[in-house]
């Protein structure tokens, strides 16, 4: 059975992937202007946490969430002109299970470029990295998130009532699960 470690060594092994439109790798300092793009951004952020107000926010946040400790974390880059359109974090949980949170700016939904990068970090996840369970946590009205989940192979497994959400109204929370030994496609 691995351990926490070994799946931090496995990522560290990964840090740059390629889909056919994309790049994953982390994140850096230079990509402040296209995170602060999306992170200051209330309609992509309506589900998520509350959007920056600033750039001084959006570095903050970067250097929090992203720079200090980047295993699991991927910017997806385009690939014909190297723009930061999003990012999708793997945060281990146990041994073998993995949540999965992402955020794509709205100006790139209904693309496929999540589709893309879920796919890939799903099949690098159960073929090379020992992860045996993904889930995410998603907000119920978030409709394109959960059909994304569920055109992937994930099933829903549980839903939390009365989630209180930063913005402070209250909401159902569903959690999707793939396990690796319901692999569809990868």
């Amino acid at each position: 059975m691995m351990n926490i470690t070994r799946l931090l060594v496995n990522f560290s092994k990964n840090t740059i992937l390629e889909t056919d439109r994309l790049v994953l790798k982390p994140l850096s300092i230079n990509d402040l202007d296209d995170y602060h793009e999306y992170s200051s951004d209330d309609e992509t952020l309506k589900y998520d946490y509350l959007p920056h107000k600033t750039l001084k926010e959006s570095e903050e946040g970067l250097v929090t969430w992203h720079l200090s400790a980047p295993l699991g974390k991927y910017g997806l880059f385009l690939k014909s002109s190297g723009k930061l359109i999003g990012n999708i974090n793997f945060r281990p949980e146990t041994n073998e299970k993995v949540f999965v949170g992402y955020t794509l700016n709205k100006n790139y939904w209904k693309k496929g470029y999540a589709t893309e990068a879920l796919q890939k970090l799903i099949s690098l996840s159960f073929t090379q990295l020992g992860i045996k369970q993904i889930f995410a946590k998603v907000h119920s009205e978030n409709r394109a998130s959960t059909a994304l989940l569920l055109r992937l192979g994930f099933s829903l497994v549980n839903v939390e009532s009365n989630v209180k959400h930063y913005r402070g109204y209250t909401f159902d929370e569903l959690t999707y699960e793939k396990r690796k030994d319901i692999l569809s496609s990868f």
